[in-house]
C-alpha cells in the first residue's frame, strides 16, 4: 500500500511540479514574446518615422521648388507683357492703344490688369476677350499704389475682380515709354487656387497645404480632396486649424526643425516647412500621423491580434496537457523553445534593419501563428522600405528634372534679357539717327526731296516748303503739277525722267521761283533701289547757286573785257615794235597811266560809301574811312584789331561761323544781315558781302559793309502803310466795320467752308427804323453818329469769329460762323433789345431813342445753293420784319422770332424821338 502511495505521491508531486514548470515556462514564453513583440513595434515605428520624415521633407521640397518656377514663369512673361506694351505705347501713347491691348490668363490662377497712371479705373479683360473693360480702384489697391515703379510682388489681399472672398497676390510691372510712367501692369495670382494645383499630384490623404509670411500668418488655404481655393475664413473648422497652426509658427525659432508634430483637434499631424526662392513666405503641408504612417498602424495591429491568439492557446495547450498527457507537455515544452529561439534571433536582425530573414516551422502551433505574422509583418515592412526607397528615387528624378528646367529656365531668361538690352540699344540708335537725321534736313541749306516713281512727294525738308509756301507735311503725297506752273513741272518731270533712264548721278541747272524771284538751283538726283535693284524713288538734292552763276557772268564779261584790252595791248606793242622810241614813250604812259588807275582806285575806296576790310588771321589788315565812320573810330585805330571786337555780342557766333565756312571752301550764302558796335556800343545794322583773296600766299577774307538802318526803318515803314491801306481798303470810314466788298468776299469764304465742312452759318440783316425821319429832323452829323452808335453795339455784342459789316446806307449785315438759325435769332433780339433800351447820347441833343427790324437766314436750307440766295432770303425775311410793324426780327423760315413793341401790319411805325431826359 505504502508503493501506490507513494507512487500517487510521486506522480502527484510530479504532476504538481509539471504544472508548475508548465506554468513557469508558458509565464516565461509569454513574457519573451511580449519583450519580443515590443522590440519589433518599437523597431519599426523607428525605421516607420524615419521614412516617413525623409518622404515628407522631400515632397515638400518638390511642391516648394515646382511653386517657385510658376511663380518665376509668371514674373518673366509679366514683364515681357510690360515691355511689349510699353512697346505699344511709345508709338501711339494713348488710351484707344491700351484698351485694344490683348491680355489675359498668363498662369492658372492668375488675370492680368493695367492700371494707368492718375485713373481712378483699372483695365481689365472683357469677359468676351475682344477688349479691356473698366471697373473701379478697390481699396485693396492701396499697397500697390504707394510703391514705386520697380517690379515685385505685393502683400495678400481679397479678389475684388474674380471669385469674390478669394485671396491672391499681386506682382506688378512698371509700363513706360522711355519718357515718362503710364501705369502699371500686374498679374492677381489666386493662392488657393495655385496650391490646389500642386496638391492634385502625389496628394496625401486628409492632408492640405497653405501658405504663411514671415510672421507665422496664413495667406492662403487648399484642401487636396475638395481643391477649394477661397479664403480659408468661410470654413469655421479651417479657422480652428488655422488658429493652432499661426500658434505653432509664432513659437518656433529661428533654425529649428521644418518638420514638427502639432496636435490638432486631439489628432497628432506633421507640419512641414518650406521657405520659398522668389517670395518671403513659406510653403506649409498639414498631414494627419495616421495618414503618413499606414504600415505602421497595419504591423501593432497584426501583433496585437497575434499576442491574443497566442495567449489563448498556450492557456489551452497547458489544459490539455495536464490533463491528457504530462510527459507531451514536457516534450511541447522542449519543442516551443527552438522556434521562440529563432523568432528572437529573426527580431533582433529585423531591429537592426534586415527585413529578409524569415522564420518557417514545420509545426502548426501557436509559435508557427507568431512566425507567420512575424514573417507576414516582415515582409510588410520590408514591401514598404522598398516603396520608400522607390518614391526617393522618383523623387530624387523629380528633383532633377525640375533642376534642369530651373536651369532652361533661366539660361531663356538671360537669354531674352540680353536681346531686351540690345533692342534697347537698338531702338536708342535709332531714335539718335533719326533725330540727327530731322535736325540735318530742317536746317540744312539744301532742298531735300523724294518722290515715288508716280511723282508723288515722299519727303520734303523745311527749305524746299519755302519755295512751295506750304508745310512741309501739306507737301507729301502732291505732285510737281499741283505745287508749280505748268512749264515748271514739265521741266522737272522731264529731269525725272532723263535721272531714272540714267541711273546714276545727274547734275543740271534748274530755274525755279523762290520767295518772289527766280533762283538757279544745281540739282542732283539719285535713284533708290529695293533691294531686287528695281527702282522705287527717286532722290532730289537742290543747292541755290544764283549768287555764283552771277559771280561767273561778272567773270566772264571780266575776261571779256580782259581779252579787249590784252588784244589792244597786243596791237599797241606791234605798233611799238616799229619804233623804239614809240615803245619808250608808250611805255611811259602807261607807267603813269597805271599810276593814276592806283590812284583812282585808292580815291575810290576812301570816297567809297560802303565800309570795306581786309582781314587775315582775324586781324584787321585793311579798313576804308567808311567803315572808320562807321565804328566812329579813325582808320589807323582799326588795324591790327580783331573785327570780330566790332560785331554785336548777339551775332558773333553766327559770324565766326559763316566766316570759318568760307576760309573753308564751303558754299554759304555771300550776303548776312548783321549788327556792328560802335565805339560808343550802340549797334548798327549792316548787310555784309564778303568773299576770299589770298594775300602774301595765304587766305584772306574781304567784306565791304554797307548801312541798311534807313533801308530797314523804310521797310518797316512801308508794311506799316501798306497794312493802313488794307485797313482802308475792307472798312467803312465812318462805322470803322467792314464794307460791303470786304464783307461779301468773307461770306464767300465762309459759305464755302460751311458747305464742305457742313457746319451752319447765319445771315442777320439789319436796317435802321425811320433813319431817314433821324437826318431830316436832326441832320446829317446827328445821323452819322447814331450809325456809329449802332456799329458799336454790333461790335460789343458779337464774337471775334464774326463778322459785322455796313450793307449800305443805314443797313448792316453780321455773318455768324458755325451758328444755327435758333441761335443767330437770338442774339438778334439781344441786339435788338439792347438798341432799344440804349439811346444815342449827342452832345447838346436830347438822347435819341432807336430802334431796328432783323432779318434772319441760315443755312443748311433746301433753297438755298449761293451766297447771293442766302442775302436774298435775310433780305426778304427783313421785308416782313418792316411790313409786320419794324422793331422786330423775322426768320426766313419760322416768321417772326420775339416781336417787340410791333404794330399792326400795314400800320405805320412812329419815327424815333427825342427823350425828354437831357
Amino acid at each position: 500500500m505504502i508503493a501506490p502511495r507513494l507512487s500517487s505521491k510521486l506522480i502527484l508531486l510530479l504532476v504538481v511540479t509539471l504544472c508548475a514548470s508548465t506554468i513557469g515556462l508558458s509565464f516565461s514564453i509569454w513574457q519573451e514574446l511580449r519583450t519580443t513583440r515590443a522590440e519589433v513595434e518599437a523597431q519599426s515605428k523607428t525605421i516607420s518615422d524615419q521614412y516617413t520624415e525623409t518622404y515628407l521633407s522631400q515632397l515638400c521640397r518638390s511642391r516648394a521648388t515646382l511653386l517657385d518656377v510658376r511663380l518665376a514663369e509668371l514674373q518673366t512673361r509679366l514683364l515681357h507683357d510690360a515691355k511689349a506694351l510699353s512697346g505699344l505705347i511709345a508709338n501711339r501713347p494713348d488710351e484707344q492703344t491700351i484698351k485694344q491691348a490683348q491680355f489675359g490668363t498668363i498662369d492658372q490662377g492668375a488675370n492680368v490688369w493695367f492700371l494707368p497712371t492718375g485713373k481712378p479705373y483699372v483695365l481689365l479683360p472683357s469677359r468676351s476677350g475682344a477688349n479691356m473693360r473698366k471697373e473701379p480702384v478697390p481699396d485693396s489697391f492701396t499697397s500697390i499704389t504707394s510703391t514705386g515703379p520697380e517690379p515685385g510682388w505685393h502683400p495678400p489681399r481679397i479678389d475684388d475682380f474674380g471669385v469674390r472672398n478669394r485671396w491672391v497676390v499681386d506682382f506688378t510691372a512698371p509700363v513706360s515709354n522711355g519718357r515718362g510712367d503710364h501705369g502699371i501692369l500686374g498679374a492677381s495670382v489666386a493662392l488657393g487656387q495655385l496650391l490646389a494645383e500642386l496638391d492634385r499630384s502625389n496628394a496625401v490623404p486628409n492632408s492640405y497645404s497653405a501658405l504663411a509670411d514671415a510672421n507665422g500668418h496664413l495667406l492662403g488655404v487648399s484642401l487636396s480632396q475638395t481643391s477649394t481655393g477661397y479664403s480659408y475664413e468661410q470654413n469655421s473648422e479651417l479657422i480652428q486649424d488655422a488658429a493652432i497652426i499661426e500658434r505653432t509658427l509664432a513659437n518656433l525659432k529661428t533654425g529649428e526643425s521644418d518638420l514638427i508634430k502639432v496636435s490638432i483637434h486631439d489628432e497628432q499631424h506633421y507640419l512641414v516647412l518650406r521657405p520659398l526662392a522668389s517670395v518671403p513666405w513659406r510653403l506649409v503641408i498639414v498631414i494627419p500621423e495616421r495618414s503618413a504612417s499606414p504600415v505602421t498602424n497595419n504591423l501593432s495591429q497584426v501583433l496585437q491580434d497575434a499576442r491574443q491568439r497566442s495567449l489563448k492557446r498556450i492557456i489551452s495547450g497547458q489544459l490539455v496537457t495536464l490533463c491528457i498527457i504530462i510527459g507531451i507537455a514536457l516534450g511541447w515544452l522542449a519543442r516551443l523553445v527552438e522556434p521562440l529561439e529563432k523568432l528572437a534571433t529573426v527580431a533582433r536582425l529585423a531591429a537592426q534593419g534586415d527585413f529578409s530573414r524569415r522564420v518557417y516551422l514545420k509545426q502548426n502551433d501557436e509559435v508557427a501563428e507568431v512566425a507567420s505574422a512575424f514573417n507576414a509583418m516582415a515582409e510588410r515592412v520590408e514591401t514598404t522600405v522598398r516603396q520608400l526607397e522607390t518614391s526617393n528615387q522618383e523623387l530624387a528624378t523629380t528633383n532633377q528634372h525640375l533642376s534642369l528646367k530651373l536651369d532652361e529656365l533661366q539660361i531663356a531668361n538671360r537669354a531674352r534679357q540680353r536681346e531686351m538690352a540690345r533692342r534697347e540699344h537698338i531702338e536708342a540708335a535709332l531714335r539718335d539717327s533719326e533725330a540727327r537725321l530731322t535736325a540735318l534736313l530742317r536746317y540744312t541749306p539744301i532742298l531735300v526731296t523724294l518722290k515715288d516713281l508716280e511723282g508723288r512727294y515722299l519727303l520734303a525738308n523745311a527749305r524746299f516748303s519755302r519755295l512751295c509756301n506750304l508745310l512741309p507735311e501739306q507737301i507729301i503725297g502732291r505732285t510737281d503739277r499741283e505745287l508749280f506752273e505748268p512749264e515748271v513741272a514739265a521741266m522737272l518731270h522731264n529731269h525725272d525722267g532723263h535721272a531714272l533712264k540714267l541711273g546714276d548721278l545727274t547734275p543740271t541747272e534748274e530755274w525755279l521761283p523762290y520767295e518772289g524771284e527766280q533762283r538757279l538751283f544745281l540739282t542732283t538726283r539719285f535713284i533708290l533701289n529695293d533691294p531686287l535693284g528695281s527702282p522705287y524713288a527717286i532722290g532730289t538734292t537742290a543747292t541755290d547757286i544764283t549768287e555764283r552763276w552771277q559771280t561767273e557772268q561778272e567773270l566772264l564779261d571780266t575776261k571779256a573785257n580782259l581779252d579787249r584790252l590784252v588784244e589792244e595791248r597786243t596791237m599797241a606793242l606791234s605798233a611799238a615794235n616799229a619804233a623804239l622810241e614809240r615803245e619808250i614813250s608808250q611805255t611811259q604812259r602807261l607807267v603813269s597811266e597805271l599810276e593814276e588807275s592806283e590812284q583812282r582806285y585808292s580815291l575810290l575806296l576812301d570816297h567809297a560809301s560802303d565800309g570795306v576790310v581786309l582781314t587775315q588771321d582775324d586781324k584787321i589788315l585793311l579798313a576804308n574811312p567808311a567803315f572808320a565812320r562807321l565804328v566812329g573810330v579813325s582808320g589807323q585805330e582799326v588795324l591790327d584789331r580783331a573785327f570780330i571786337d566790332f560785331v554785336s555780342p548777339n551775332f558773333r557766333d553766327k559770324f565766326e561761323m559763316r566766316s570759318r565756312q568760307r576760309l573753308a571752301g564751303d558754299r554759304v550764302d555771300t550776303i548776312d544781315d548783321t549788327r556792328l558796335l560802335d565805339m560808343f556800343g550802340k549797334e548798327i545794322e549792316v548787310e555784309v558781302s564778303s568773299g576770299i583773296v589770298s594775300l602774301h600766299g595765304k587766305p584772306a577774307l574781304i567784306a565791304i559793309l554797307r548801312d541798311v538802318q534807313q533801308r530797314k526803318q523804310a521797310e518797316r515803314a512801308l508794311k506799316e502803310a501798306n497794312e493802313h491801306l488794307r485797313r482802308l481798303a475792307i472798312t467803312d470810314a465812318l462805322t470803322g466795320l467792314y464794307n460791303r466788298r470786304h464783307l461779301m468776299q468773307q461770306l464767300e469764304l465762309e459759305f464755302a467752308r460751311a458747305e464742305r465742312y457742313d457746319m451752319p452759318l447765319s445771315v442777320l440783316m439789319i436796317d435802321i427804323d425811320h433813319f431817314k425821319h433821324v437826318n431830316d429832323q436832326f441832320g446829317h452829323q446827328v445821323g452819322d453818329k447814331v450809325l456809329q452808335h449802332v456799329a458799336e453795339i454790333l461790335r460789343d455784342r458779337t464774337r471775334n469769329t464774326d463778322f459785322v459789316g455796313r450793307y449800305g446806307g443805314e443797313e448792316f449785315t453780321v455773318i455768324l460762323t458755325n451758328t444755327g438759325s435758333q441761335d443767330a435769332a437770338a442774339l438778334g433780339e439781344s441786339l435788338r433789345s439792347k438798341l432799344e433800351s440804349t439811346p444815342c447820347q449827342l452832345d447838346g441833343v436830347n438822347p435819341v431813342r432807336l430802334t431796328i427790324s432783323l432779318g434772319c437766314a441760315a443755312i443748311p436750307h433746301t433753297e438755298i445753293h449761293s451766297t447771293d440766295s442766302l442775302l436774298k432770303h435775310a433780305d426778304d425775311a427783313l421785308y416782313k420784319a418792316k411790313h409786320a410793324g419794324r422793331n422786330q426780327l423775322w426768320l426766313d423760315e419760322s416768321g417772326c422770332f420775339t416781336p417787340g413793341a410791333a404794330l399792326e401790319p400795314d400800320s405805320p411805325s412812329q419815327p424815333p424821338q427825342a427823350s425828354a431826359e437831357p
